[in-house]
């Protein structure tokens, strides 16, 4: 049988084998609560890191959307500008609509007096027709006058020849009578 002081030194070696025993679990747990630590600090630090992507996809969105707003200012600049040229041509056009519509009386004014002008000549041409034929009657009467004195003239002429065919006749016949 062992002895008290041999139990002793055994349960004393015993206590001294669980000493550090019960310290290596106590690191032991003490690992696994870092573990788990880590472990929320890993999965805090997966979390900032999405968020840090969505913020610099955020960014990014913003940017994208800041030169769409730029371009939609640009192209709306772009239609303002089209507009007023549309609308300068408008005017202008409307400016020369209103000129025509005013120079339209003085138009109508000038076909007037061109057709005023041209009843003024067809009458005017109608007097010089009527003239003319005026002028060929008489001339056609001159000519039936002439025609007429050309015949008395040969009339004339007839009758001379007659005489002096009588004279001679008459002559002969008293130049016979003697």
């Amino acid at each position: 049988m062992l002895s008290t002081a041999a139990c002793a030194a055994v349960a004393l070696e015993a206590a001294e084998v669980a000493e550090p025993a019960a310290a290596v679990a106590e690191v032991a747990a003490l690992l696994a609560e870092v573990e788990a630590l880590l472990a929320e600090v890993l999965a805090a630090l997966a979390e900032d890191a999405a968020l840090v992507a969505l913020v610099l996809a955020a960014e990014a969105l913003l940017e994208a959307f800041v030169a769409l707003v730029e371009a939609a200012e640009a192209l709306f600049e772009a239609l303002v500008a089209e507009v007023a040229a549309a609308l300068s041509e408008a005017a202008a056009a409307v400016s020369e609509a209103a000129a025509a519509v005013a120079l339209f009386p003085a138009f109508v004014a000038a076909v007037d007096a061109v057709e005023a002008l041209e009843a003024a000549l067809d009458a005017e041409v109608l007097a010089a027709l009527a003239e003319l034929a005026a002028l060929v009657a008489e001339v056609e009467a001159d000519e039936a006058e002439l025609a007429a004195a050309d015949a008395l003239d040969a009339a004339a002429l007839a009758l001379l020849a007659a005489a002096e065919a009588l004279a001679a006749a008459a002559t002969a016949s008293m130049i016979s009578a003697q």
